[in-house]
């Protein structure tokens, strides 16, 4: 009796330590998307940042477009991390998601500026968190 449950032991801990790291790891290629979808989002947000600088809010609504489709893409690309690195990211993504619409709602160039000075931080926090979450270099 003994013989059979020590091989019936080892097993059910094979199968308990192999259940338990089932989605704790990144989809693999999951990194690098993150940190290009980052990357692209750093991109056109200071170009946003660019518009308005130089006074042009028709231009700036417009280039947040691009923003708007860079955190869609980064939102996708993190679904690969391990739900660890997503718990980390998602509130980022959400505050600067609402900023962005607010500043693509914002009806004169002060109040765009004032929105985007938020945003700057917003960016930025989001921008540490996921090159820290995914290891962007």
């Amino acid at each position: 009796m003994k013989s059979k449950l020590v091989p019936a032991t080892a097993a059910g801990l094979l199968l308990v330590t192999l259940l338990g790291g089932c989605g704790k790891n990144d989809v693999p290629g999951a990194q690098s998307a993150v940190c290009d979808a980052r990357s692209k989002l750093q991109t056109s947000f200071q170009q946003v940042a660019d518009d308005l600088q130089a006074g042009n809010l028709g231009d700036a609504k417009t280039s947040l477009a691009a923003v708007t489709a860079n955190l869609a893409a980064l939102v996708v690309a993190q679904q690969g991390l391990a739900q660890d690195k997503k718990d980390q990211i998602k509130p980022k993504l959400d505050a600067i998601k609402a900023t962005v619409v607010s500043v693509g709602n914002a009806n004169s160039m002060a109040e765009a500026g004032a929105i985007l000075d938020s945003a700057k931080a917003q960016m930025q926090d989001l921008v540490d968190t996921v090159g820290t979450s995914a290891g962007c270099q």
